[in-house]
């Protein structure tokens, strides 16, 4: 079983990101995908967890680590690190 989380950023450079995690607790694994919004686009949440989602699902990283003391407060502390670098990044690499 495992458990999924979304986190969406506020504006940095004028741009917005979506972070889809999934905690896979028998794995002890995190694994993060990210959606940015161009800004040219008007940012809208529904179809930044649906982007990251599907990035997610089709094992598509932003980042993925092993934690054995996951909880909410450190995915948001993680998320919002990655959505910093994405956000900051003129194209994400993967």
């Amino acid at each position: 079983m495992y458990m999924h989380y979304y986190f969406h950023s506020q504006p940095l450079n004028g741009v917005r990101v979506t972070i889809a995690g999934k905690y896979e607790p028998e794995a002890k694994v995190l694994k993060i995908a990210a959606a940015r919004c161009s800004k040219k686009d008007v940012f809208n949440k529904k179809i930044g967890r649906k982007i990251a989602s599907g990035r997610l699902k089709a094992n598509i990283l932003a980042y993925i680590d092993e934690i054995d003391d996951f909880s909410i407060k450190k995915f948001i502390q993680i998320a919002n690190m990655v959505s910093k670098t994405v956000s900051l990044t003129s194209k994400i690499q993967y």
